[in-house]
């Protein structure tokens, strides 16, 4: 798994977070 990859599902994980959805 590359780092940009985690990188951008960690981003994608908080704002689904963030998000009520």
């Amino acid at each position: 798994m590359n780092w940009l990859e985690a990188f951008i599902l960690g981003i994608i994980h908080g704002l689904t977070e963030f998000s009520p959805r």
